[in-house]
C-alpha cells in the first residue's frame, strides 16, 4: 500500500511538473529591441528627429500583421515620440522618462478578434550624442526650377569631425528661408522650392540650432521660364455623335478631354501647364496646309474642305510669350483623318 501511494505521488509530481513546463512555454515571450533606422543603437541629436525601429532577436524589423505601438512614459519630458516611432529630443528641458514599445500578434479568432501579447514590452531612455553640429549642406547643387514648378531641396547636417563625424538628414527639422521671395519661395518646414520669376540665382538657406550651436547652409537656385506645352499629337475626325469634326489632344503625361474643333485649346494648355494669366499664346501653321487653318490669337483649329475633311499632316507652331522673360515655342503635329 505504501509503495502504491509513493508511486501515485510520484506520478502526480511528474504531471504537475509537465503542466508547469507547458505553462512556462506558453508564456515565454520573444525578445524585442529598439534600434535606429540603420539597425544600430539609436544616435540622437538635439532638435533633430530620428526614426526608431522595432526588431526581433534576429535583428529583423517587426512588421504587419504584428501590431507595433510606440509611446512614452507618463513622466516623459525633454523628448517626444510619435505613433510612427519618430523621436525628437529638446534639450531646453531635462530628459526624463522613456520611449515605450509594445508588440502584439493578432489572435486567430475571426468571430471574436483578440490580441495575444507574445513579445516583451520594452523601453528606451533617449540619450543625446555629444557630437557638436559643425555644418549643413544643401543639395542638389546648381538646381534649376521653372516658373510655377517645384523642386525639393535636402539639408544634411554634419555633427563632429574626422572619423567620428556623423551625417544626418535634417530636411524636415531645418528652418528654410528664401532670400528673394519675388524670384522663388520655399516651404519653411519641408524645403520644397517654387519658381516665381525668372532669375539667375536665388539663395535658399537651411538653418538649425542644436545643443546651443546655430548653423546655416545655403544653395543657389536658378529660376527659368515656365516650360512650354509639350503636346505630341492631335487627331481631327468625324464622330458619330457630333455635328462636326472633333479635336482630341494628347500630351506626354495624359490625354485631354475631346474638344469640338471650333473651341480653343489654348485654355486647356494653360490649365495643364499652370501658366499665369499674363502669358500670351499665338499659333500658326509651320508651312502652307491643305488640311487645316489655325487662328493666330485663339489657336482655334479648323479643318479645310466643304462637307468633308481633307486628310493630311500639318505642323502647328505654338508660341508662348510670358509677361517677363523669353518667348518659347512648341511644335505640334496635327493629323486630319478622312470623315468617319
Amino acid at each position: 500500500m505504501k509503495l502504491m501511494k509513493l508511486l501515485l505521488i510520484g506520478l502526480l509530481s511528474v504531471v504537475a511538473l509537465a503542466a508547469c513546463s507547458e505553462d512556462e512555454a506558453a508564456t515565454t515571450k520573444a525578445a524585442v529591441s529598439i534600434v535606429g533606422a540603420d539597425g544600430q543603437a539609436p544616435v540622437l541629436f538635439d532638435n533633430v528627429s530620428a526614426q526608431l525601429k522595432a526588431v526581433d532577436a534576429a535583428g529583423e524589423a517587426i512588421v504587419a500583421p504584428k501590431e507595433v505601438t510606440w509611446g512614452q512614459s507618463s513622466d516623459a519630458a525633454g523628448f517626444a515620440v510619435t505613433s510612427a516611432g519618430i523621436v525628437t529630443v529638446d534639450l531646453s528641458a531635462a530628459i526624463v522618462g522613456t520611449v515605450t514599445l509594445s508588440v502584439k500578434t493578432p489572435g486567430d479568432s475571426t468571430a471574436d478578434p483578440v490580441t495575444s501579447d507574445l513579445y516583451d514590452n520594452v523601453t528606451y531612455a533617449p540619450a543625446v550624442s555629444a557630437l557638436v553640429l559643425k555644418s549643413i549642406a544643401v543639395t542638389p547643387a546648381g538646381v534649376k526650377v521653372a516658373v510655377d514648378a517645384t523642386t525639393q531641396l535636402v539639408a544634411t547636417a554634419t555633427f563632429g569631425e574626422g572619423e567620428a563625424a556623423k551625417n544626418v538628414v535634417i530636411t524636415t527639422d531645418a528652418a528654410w528661408v528664401s532670400t528673394t521671395t519675388t524670384n522663388a519661395t520655399v516651404d519653411p518646414a519641408t524645403g520644397l522650392v517654387t519658381g516665381v520669376l525668372k532669375a539667375a540665382a536665388t539663395e535658399i538657406t537651411a538653418s538649425l540650432t542644436s545643443n546651443g550651436v546655430a548653423v546655416t547652409g545655403k544653395e543657389n537656385v536658378e529660376v527659368t521660364d515656365a516650360a512650354s506645352a509639350t503636346f505630341t499629337s492631335f487627331a481631327i475626325f468625324q464622330n458619330d455623335d457630333t455635328a462636326g469634326p472633333v479635336l482630341i489632344a494628347k500630351d506626354s503625361s495624359a490625354a485631354l478631354a475631346p474638344l469640338k474643333y471650333q473651341e480653343t485649346w489654348s485654355n486647356e494648355t494653360k490649365a495643364k501647364t499652370a501658366v499665369t494669366a499674363a502669358d500670351i499664346y499665338t499659333c500658326a501653321v509651320k508651312a502652307a496646309s491643305t488640311s487645316i487653318e489655325v487662328a493666330s490669337t485663339t489657336c482655334v483649329i479648323t479643318p479645310k474642305g466643304t462637307g468633308t475633311t481633307v486628310p493630311g499632316d500639318t505642323t502647328v507652331v505654338m508660341t508662348r510669350t510670358p509677361a517677363t522673360g523669353t518667348a518659347t515655342t512648341s511644335e505640334i503635329i496635327v493629323t486630319v483623318e478622312a470623315t468617319r
